[in-house]
C-alpha cells in the first residue's frame, strides 16, 4: 500500500540508462529511496533518484565498503 510505482532500470544500457533513470525519478518527486543491496551501483541509483531521504544498510551489512556515504540514514536488517 505504500508503494506507488516501480521503475525498471536497464542495467546493460550504459550511461543513457542512468540518465533516463534520473529523469524518470526526478519527474516522480520521490520522498524516500531505500537501498537494500549495499553496493555502489544501488547507492548511486538512490542518489540519482533525487529523493529527499536516502536510507541504506549499516556499514557492517554492506557488500561494498564506502557506499554508506551516499545515505542520510543507515540501519541493520
Amino acid at each position: 500500500p505504500w508503494l506507488d510505482r516501480t521503475l525498471v532500470f536497464d542495467r546493460g544500457g550504459g550511461w543513457r540508462a542512468w540518465i533516463d533513470l534520473r529523469r524518470r525519478c526526478r519527474a516522480e518527486h520521490i520522498d524516500l529511496a531505500l537501498d537494500l543491496q549495499g553496493n555502489w551501483k544501488s547507492a548511486f541509483a538512490a542518489l540519482c533518484s533525487g529523493a529527499r531521504e536516502r536510507w541504506g544498510l549499516a556499514r557492517s551489512e554492506q557488500r561494498e565498503p564506502g557506499c554508506h556515504l551516499l545515505f542520510h540514514r543507515r540501519a541493520s536488517p
